[in-house]
C-alpha cells in the first residue's frame, strides 16, 4: 500500500469528520507525513466540508 498524497490525506480527514472523527489522530499523522513528502508547508481546507456543531440555547 502507498503513502497517501495529500489531497487523499486531506479527504480522508473530511470523511472522518463526517464520521464523528473516526480515527482523526492517525489521518492528521498521514497528512503531516504527506505534507512532508510533498514539500509543502501547510494544508488548506474546504471550510465548506468542515463538520459544524449546532449549539441550542437553554431555555
Amino acid at each position: 500500500m502507498s503513502e497517501p498524497t495529500v489531497a487523499e490525506a486531506t479527504d480522508s480527514i473530511y470523511a472522518s469528520l463526517q464520521a464523528n472523527n473516526a480515527d482523526i489522530d492517525a489521518h492528521i499523522a498521514a497528512l503531516k507525513a504527506a505534507l512532508t513528502r510533498e514539500g509543502i508547508e501547510q494544508a488548506v481546507f474546504d471550510p465548506t466540508r468542515l463538520a459544524q456543531t449546532t449549539v441550542r440555547a437553554a431555555n
